[in-house]
């Protein structure tokens, strides 16, 4: 589970904070004074990884639709879009 800080406590806490999810391999997160999210330390190998596997997902798709009408490819992205947007409330993706 990923340990949580307050921003306002970040000086000597974040920095012992990075130093023990170094050690551990887990992620952390840093909230300001309301409680929001604002940052997420995450481990470096598991950073590249991801990185790696969203580049090798995009090279694929792009590899998938080569062919199509670029046209197309954006108003079925817009419909996505608008669609995710009703299902969860949002007010923007």
């Amino acid at each position: 589970m990923a340990q949580v800080i307050n921003i306002k406590d970040a000086d000597n806490t974040l920095r012992e904070l990075v130093q023990s999810l170094r050690i551990a391999n887990e992620t952390g997160e840093v909230k300001d004074e309301t409680g929001q999210t604002v940052a997420f330390v995450v481990p470096t190998e598991l950073y590249r990884q991801k990185w790696e596997e969203d580049f090798i997902a995009v090279d694929r798709l792009r590899e998938k639709m080569r062919d199509n009408d670029p046209n197309e490819v954006e108003k079925l992205i817009e419909k996505a879009r608008e669609d995710l947007k009703a299902d969860s409330g949002a007010t923007s993706v």
